[in-house]
Formats: structure tokens, sequence, C-alpha cells
């Protein structure tokens, strides 16, 4: 079972400032060295810019050992005149300037830490229907939930597995694991998909509308992850596959956020191709995506309610003047038209105490 890592991605080592004169001299090659410096400065912080990788942190990460720098040529000594000598100084004295700073440190791979392994593994299994709801026709009296499940299983998508990091997010991670274990995840459905960006289920209500409804007796853990700046510092759309608890994203009916005892739970995955940065700094990164993102790219594909520019516009105006219905209308954005269902949600292993808290996955192999 792979272990992965969390770092910070490293500066480029060959950034303007790891390349420095090695003292100032007045001598004519001196000057020269500083005259190639000085006019190749915006060429060197553009490279510099364009090579260095994100710093953000990524669930899953490993070090990478920074590329060295190319080497650049040195002009040969020229004759200048004294008024470009009188400039120069100036360039080459902030160049000298530079040097006097303590070099960035590289940073090296590092073993994984206790937060930085998974906790647990989740197994999603999905379905699509034909359509969103079922007929009239099919609907019976007292009917336990009017998505069509039978349609549904019978033309599954497969499977995604998603690492989940309870070192990072533990009370997060842990309401997930329990929930699963509860069996409230199966039967409920994908509340919105975002073409380029994610999907989004775990969306709390009624289960006759393919919503996760908490029974008698059963409590999500009270989530102090919202308010931390450690889980909130990981990237939630830096890349595709992430698993992120939906703060800024959720779309739960009102009526159900105002609840007493309320716990957010539902969450999104990234779907890609390119990252969504909208999504950092708003949600909480607590998993990643370990297997299946042919099943990802199959249920983005399904239709969803998109309406056109004019329709966003008036809806948005609304909004303005303090209509309430604008809000609702917002949140049909991206509702699938065919019901993706999650016929199957099963912990195929997780760590001995729960799922949240560091530690390495106990090998527990739970049947899914």
């Amino acid at each position: 079972m792979m272990m992965m890592s969390l770092n910070h991605a490293p500066w480029a080592s060959h950034s303007p400032l790891a390349r420095r004169p090695r003292a100032f001299s007045s001598s004519s090659s001196t000057l020269s060295r500083a005259t190639t410096h000085a006019r190749s400065s915006n060429t060197s912080s553009t490279t510099s810019s364009s090579t260095t990788t994100d710093s953000r942190r990524q669930l899953g990460d490993t070090a990478v050992p920074v590329a060295a720098a190319a080497a650049t040529e040195q002009a040969p000594p020229t004759t200048l005149s004294v008024d470009r000598r009188a400039a120069l100084l100036s360039a080459a004295a902030a160049a000298a300037t530079l040097a006097l700073s303590p070099p960035t440190p590289a940073y090296s791979a590092t073993p994984p830490t206790p937060s930085e392994r998974p906790t647990a593994r989740v197994a999603l299994t999905f379905g699509l229907a034909d359509r969103a709801v079922k007929s009239a026709a099919d609907r019976t009296l007292g009917d336990r939930s009017i998505i069509p499940l039978d349609d549904a299983a019978q033309n599954e998508l497969g499977t995604v597995v998603v690492a989940l990091y309870g070192g990072r997010a533990p009370a997060t991670a842990a309401n997930l694991v329990a929930a699963t274990n509860a069996g409230l995840l199966d039967g409920t459905t994908v509340s919105r998909i975002i073409p380029g960006e994610y999907i989004q289920l775990g969306r709390q209500g009624a289960r006759r509308q393919g919503e996760v409804e908490l029974p008698k007796g059963f409590s999500l853990k009270p989530n102090s992850d919202v308010s931390s700046a450690a889980a909130l510092r990981v990237g939630a759309g830096d890349r595709p596959g992430t698993v992120a608890l939906s703060l800024g994203e959720n779309d739960e009916d009102p009526a159900v956020r105002s609840r007493p005892g309320y716990v957010p739970f539902e969450f999104f995955i990234t779907t890609g191709p390119g990252p969504a940065p909208r999504l950092n700094d708003a949600n909480v990164a607590f998993g990643r995506v370990e297997s299946g993102f042919d099943v990802l790219a199959a249920v983005v594909r399904t239709p969803t309610f998109e309406p056109d520019a004019r329709q966003r516009q008036l809806n948005r105006f609304a909004a303005f003047v303090g209509d309430e219905r604008a809000d609702k209308v917002a949140r049909r954005y991206g509702r699938p038209l065919r019901a993706v269902v999650v016929l199957k949600a099963a912990v195929l292993d997780q760590e001995e105490g729960g799922g949240g808290g560091g530690g390495a996955v106990a090998a527990a192999a739970v049947a899914g």
C-alpha cells in the first residue's frame, strides 16, 4: 500500500536570487558581469516565475528534488563609456546586495508523517439512471424514494476509491467513515455537476429525494476543521481528484442548514482537467482519488440544468434586489437531468480507532 507525503513545493533553484555574484569589484570584468546580470534580470525573473511550482500544500504530495539551474553565458569584457559606467555602478551594487541575503534551502524528499498518510479508504460505486426521478406511473403509495434506483443499478458506471487524510481533517474524515458504515450514502445522488471543476454529493435532506438523511440516534461529529487554518491551507481546487468538504460550494437548503446541531457533511470531488483556484481557501480538502478517474469522467458527461446567460443575469438582479427565489434557483445550477446514484458506499480499510487522527492505515480489508 503506497504511502504519500505532503510537503511545500520548493522554490526553483535557478531563481535570480540563486545566481549571485561572488563579490563586487571595480575591475572591467566585474562590471561586465554586472552588466550581463542587469540586462538579463527581466528574462531571469520571467523564467523563474514560469518554472516555480505552487507552494500550496497538496494532499498526498511527495517533495521532488529541485532541478539544477542552467549555466549562464558570461559576456566578454567591453569598453564602457563614463556615463554608462556610472549608471551600471548602481546595478552592480544592487547585485552585490542580493548576494548578502541567505540562500534559500532546497527541500528534499522526507518520509511521510502520520498526518500525511491515508487514515481510511472509501469506495463509491456509481450508477446512471435514464431520468432524474421516477415517472408518476412508476411511483407507488408509500414509495421510499422518487429516485429510479433500479434503473441506475442496471447501468453501473464503476467504482471510485478515495483515500481520506484524517490527520489533516480528523472530524471531516471521521464523519464520512461513520456515515458510510451506517449506509447513509447508499441510494443518494450526485446533487451538482460543474464540468471542468467538480461533482458534489452527500447533500443533507430527505432520503426520499436522494439526499443524506440522518436517522434518529445518529449524529455527525462536531466539526472543528471548518475553522482550522491547517485544514483550509490545503488547496481544494489545485488538482483533479481532490475530495473536499463543501463550505463555499454548499448548496443545501437553508432550512437544513438552520437546524439545531447542524454539521456540514456535503462534499465534492474535483474532476479537472485543470485546477479550479476559486475553490481554494473556502473548502476543507480531506481526501484524494486513488482510482476511478474514468468513472468521474463518465459522471461529468451527464447532462445538467444550465441556464443561458440572460437567465443568469436576471437571477443575479433578483438576488441584488432581495428576491429570496433567486437563491433557490441558483442552487439548481448544475443539477443532473439524469440521476447519478451512489449504489453502494463502503469503507475498504481504516486505521484502528476510527477515521480521524494520524497513523498508517491498518489493513482491516472490509469487503465492499
